[in-house]
């Protein structure tokens, strides 16, 4: 690798043997493209401390601020796996976070979860967080269940059929 390197200083170039930098780059200017994802794991590990926290607001805030970082796979089952926390404000910020942030896969998470909790009572929070969310927040949550009520499991029709009831409208295509 070092035979492709030249002597003389100036800009990266390519040649007939493929990309040559003609200086070797500065290590402190490889840090300005590495610092972005660095900063970006130290932020994910300091909310992975905060998953396991004993505190139920920490865990709300941790689920808050993974909502930030959908569409990322380890969020997205980080959220899941909070929708099942023992207490029911980091059930209730884990299911906005995936509703909000999550796209269509956020949402079909959410009302899987609701209809494999029918019997639930604290699932009911949940539905009154996503009602919540559609007539204050403006989160098009009847909407986005209308487009994709066709490609939903039957858990997550019963889910939608609990917001259904809970929000008064028929969510038919």
């Amino acid at each position: 690798m070092d035979d492709k390197w030249r002597a003389s200083e100036g800009d990266a170039r390519w040649t007939a043997e493929g990309f040559v930098c003609e200086s070797k780059p500065d290590p402190s200017d490889l840090t300005r493209y590495h610092e972005p994802l660095r900063r970006k794991n130290l932020e994910r590990n300091r909310i992975r401390e905060g998953l396991n926290s004993r505190e139920w607001e920490v865990r709300c805030t941790a689920a808050r601020a993974l909502g930030t970082l959908l569409p990322d796979r380890e969020a997205l089952s980080d959220l899941t796996a909070l929708l099942h926390d023992e207490d029911t404000a980091v059930q209730q910020e884990s299911a906005e976070s995936l509703s909000r942030h999550g796209g269509r896969a956020g949402l079909a998470i959410v009302l899987t979860e609701l209809g494999r909790r029918a019997e639930d009572s604290d699932a009911d929070y949940i539905a009154y967080r996503l009602r919540d969310l559609q007539i204050f927040e403006q989160v098009p949550i009847p909407c986005t269940a209308r487009e994709m009520k066709a490609e939903l499991t039957v858990e997550a029709r019963a889910g939608l059929d609990q917001l259904e009831d809970l929000f008064d409208v028929d969510f038919t295509a």
